[in-house]
């Protein structure tokens, strides 16, 4: 929260919960010669008036494609808040968050998948409707992938389908087939304005998940009026048995975003919308 009175940023911008993948600390779009902060939410032109849309989310997402893992730092460095474990705790008191820093895994996993919106499908009169559609409904999007996406509980369920889904516990069902080979749980650890982020947790019945980092989720508006939808994620394998099959557990998550991805653009498209798969990348680094 910048006072231009005292050219200081006295305290952290109330709304940083809302702009997860943005610094506290970013003022006019790190542009502060050339123009001010419209209300601390846009840059505005000093000598030309112009307000220009925040597009920060835009232009990390285009570098990504370079494995720059530093623009991977906030998701390695995000600590799940303590209310978001409390409250997933709540309906399901064996849960326990796996950090990254207890894990046995040597490489570290950074990837980015998308999809680009030039249209909205019909019967959306606005991106948000298209983000909370693709959250409910997560599971429509995985037919092929080798996994299913459900809650961990009844509770969970009624959760999730909310507007108030924090701390919510969700789990992914590895198929092979028909056949349920493991399930495998993580925990809603923020939410913010059109993005989650997922964190692997241990559970009763799931037990330990093969992954531990975090994984966010979000549709950001760019400067053009266009939409991407997106994943990233920093993980790596959790326990030796884990590290030793680490390709085979990256592999699936990569045929299962890849998938993911495209049955979203499939259906944009199905349904009177436009858009296409957009860049990936997915690499493992020894760090």
């Amino acid at each position: 929260w910048y006072d231009a009175q005292i050219a200081k940023f006295v305290q952290v911008d109330p709304l940083a919960d809302e702009y997860s993948y943005k610094s506290t600390y970013d003022y006019a779009e790190n542009k502060p010669i050339s123009g001010v902060d419209l209300d601390g939410l846009e840059y505005v032109d000093v000598k030309t008036g112009e307000i220009i849309e925040n597009n920060t989310t835009q232009t990390l997402l285009n570098q990504m494609q370079h494995y720059t893992t530093s623009l991977w730092s906030d998701l390695k460095n995000f600590t799940p808040s303590r209310k978001s474990l409390e409250i997933a705790r709540k309906t399901n008191p064996s849960v326990v968050l796996q950090p990254m820093g207890g894990a046995f895994g040597k490489k570290t996993n950074y990837d980015y998948y998308s999809v680009n919106i030039s249209k909205l499908p019909k019967g959306f009169k606005d991106e948000n409707e298209l983000f909370n559609h693709i959250r409910i409904n997560f599971n429509n999007f995985m037919n092929g992938s080798d996994s299913e996406f459900s809650s961990y509980s009844t509770k969970d369920k009624e959760k999730w389908s909310s507007d108030s889904y924090l701390g919510t516990t969700m789990t992914f069902d590895v198929m092979h087939g028909k056949i349920n080979l493991e399930d495998v749980s993580v925990v809603t650890t923020q939410v913010g304005k059109n993005n989650w982020i997922f964190s692997p947790v241990s559970t009763f019945f799931d037990q330990e998940h093969p992954l531990a980092g975090n994984r966010q989720f979000g549709l950001t508006t760019n400067s053009n009026g266009t939409f991407t939808f997106f994943t990233r994620g920093v993980d790596k394998t959790w326990g030796l048995a884990d590290r030793l099959i680490d390709e085979i557990i990256f592999n699936g998550a990569y045929k299962l975003w890849t998938t993911t991805m495209m049955n979203l653009n499939n259906y944009i498209n199905q349904n009177g919308g436009e858009s296409n798969v957009g860049s990936k990348t997915d690499k493992r680094i020894d760090d």
